[in-house]
């Protein structure tokens, strides 16, 4: 199935039940790949609890990873800005050691 087929076999169900995520769904519908939407599909075909929870294992896991390369990035940052603050230091005694040693 192409992705608009999905979608719009998603939004059929959904109409028939009257769900009220609907707008919602619309709004936030390119975060989903076709194959997390037809994961969706099949829990509203079937009401089967698998493949919703296959859906919502796969974006715990990753969100932990997003999480995770969030900290990486930080921690990464910390330690540059933290480099840069000992270079600047470094750069700073030594001009001043040079101040002290001339004689001009």
């Amino acid at each position: 199935m192409t992705r608009i087929q999905v979608e719009t076999r998603i939004f059929k169900i959904l109409e028939y039940i009257h769900h009220p995520i609907i707008p919602a769904l619309k709004k936030n519908l390119e975060l989903f790949s076709v194959t997390e939407l037809s994961q969706i599909l099949s829990f509203l075909e079937t009401w089967s609890l698998n493949p919703i929870q296959q859906f919502l294992t796969e974006k715990v896991q990753e969100y932990k990873w997003l999480l995770e390369e969030l900290k990486m990035n930080k921690a990464f940052s910390k330690l540059k800005n933290h480099k840069m603050k000992e270079l600047e230091e470094r750069e700073q005694e030594e001009a001043e050691a040079e101040e002290m040693i001339r004689f001009d």
